[in-house]
């Protein structure tokens, strides 16, 4: 590729380079500190992870529902998943443009493991797979709700990667947090209409941004408040 060509590249797509370079730039700081404990559970804990009884008991931990989205357990977890985003995520980040791109990753991430806060409260969980199902989840939604052709097939393939990969999630139980799998495809199906890509903001009816976004911000809340009022 020539230079100009990867200048090109690496402008076009810069949410995506940003988030694969912040990723295993963690990864590496995980290794350089914890060597060959890396994966066990005292390392992941103090490299961000999200365990419910630690947020309960001091919530001023509560950063712990956006760090577990860099924090990765292995080689192969962080590896995975960033394949997936340099390859999948460059063309998500093309249609949704840089900004609304890295928000939605970002949030569909803190979606996901305020989820899994709720509904998992005794796993301890790392990994951008619910920030990468949130992007899954608003490319399968945006052409339901703008109702562009072109948009509803490129869906349409990714809404059939999301039930493949929770199917085979339910087959896992126990290695994979399948909560915060689906809580991140959720994320991403509400934030893909509540902020849809600049040149499809006019086809996205109003009602649906609003109910889209407050359905979101009120799943987030009871998400959050009730395993405090609960315990």
């Amino acid at each position: 590729m020539k230079p100009e060509n990867i200048k090109k590249d690496l402008l076009d797509h810069r949410s995506t380079y940003l988030i694969v370079l912040l990723t295993l730039a963690v990864w590496f700081a995980q290794l350089t500190t914890f060597s060959g404990q890396v994966s066990s559970g005292q390392a992941l804990l103090e490299s961000g992870a999200i365990f419910s009884p630690h947020i309960l008991a001091d919530p001023s931990q509560i950063w712990r529902l956006f760090t577990p989205i860099f924090v990765h357990a292995s080689w192969g977890h962080v590896l995975s998943n960033m394949l997936i985003v340099f390859f999948m995520g460059r063309l998500i980040e093309e249609i949704f443009g840089h900004l609304r791109y890295l928000i939605i990753y970002l949030l569909a991430g803190i979606f996901a493991n305020s989820a899994i806060f709720f509904l998992a409260p005794d796993v301890l969980s790392t990994g951008a797979s619910g920030a990468v199902f949130g992007l899954f989840g608003a490319i399968a939604a945006l052409g339901y709700f703008t109702g562009d052709p072109r948009l509803k097939q490129i869906g349409k393939t990714f809404a059939v990667l999301i039930i493949l990969q929770i199917f085979i999630n339910l087959f896992q139980l126990g290695q994979v947090n399948i909560w915060g799998h689906i809580g991140g495809a959720l994320g991403g199906v509400l934030l893909a209409a509540f902020i849809p890509p600049k040149a499809y903001w006019k086809w996205v009816p109003t009602t649906y941004k609003v109910s889209c976004g407050l359905i979101f911000v009120a799943l987030m809340i009871v998400f959050i408040a009730l395993p405090f009022m609960r315990g």
